[in-house]
């Protein structure tokens, strides 16, 4: 039986993915991997996703959205199929452990635009939160440009921005 982090590699191009979340991964191959423990995946060129049990014949449909959440999570532990990018590095953040430590995106930029509203005397806004948070990282980039955490984390602020929905999908 295998473990919650087993590893296998995809035979259309050799990255690593959880054995046990489906035998296949979600790369560019994910039409042409097909688990041996009975389970197929195919990616949509509208980037939505079928899990298909293949002994049973049951299927689950994802929508983009999941689909992409799936993908996130396997690329998590995926370190070989992509190299570390500050865009990479503040996806990993923003999806990894800071809902744990920092709570709900959506939730806590509510609770500190209510802290700064009475802070400065005017309602403030979670859309305010997230700028005022890249404009202090920008300024400290202009005293240290070279240095990748503010860069890692206005990249995170960014993607911050769209997962909690600040952001239109399709502009």
């Amino acid at each position: 039986m295998m473990g919650i982090m087993d590893t296998r590699r995809c035979a259309a191009c050799g990255g690593l993915f959880l054995a046990s979340l489906f035998d296949a991964h979600a790369c560019q191959h994910a039409d042409a991997a097909i688990g041996i423990s009975g389970v197929t995946v195919h990616a949509f060129d509208d980037g939505a996703m079928a899990v298909i049990d293949t002994e049973t014949k049951q299927a689950m449909h994802l929508s983009k959205a999941k689909a992409d959440q799936v993908r996130d999570f396997v690329r998590m532990f995926d370190q070989r199929t992509e190299p570390k990018t500050l865009a990479t590095e503040a996806r990993d953040i923003v999806y990894g452990d800071r809902e744990q430590t920092h709570g709900e995106p959506g939730k806590n930029l509510r609770a500190i635009a209510a802290m700064w509203s009475p802070i400065f005397g005017v309602p403030v806004t979670e859309q305010q939160v997230l700028l005022a948070m890249i404009a202090l990282k920008v300024a400290r980039a202009i005293n240290t440009p070279k240095h990748r955490d503010h860069w890692r984390d206005i990249a995170g602020y960014v993607l911050l921005a769209e997962r909690a929905g600040h952001v239109s999908p399709n502009d």
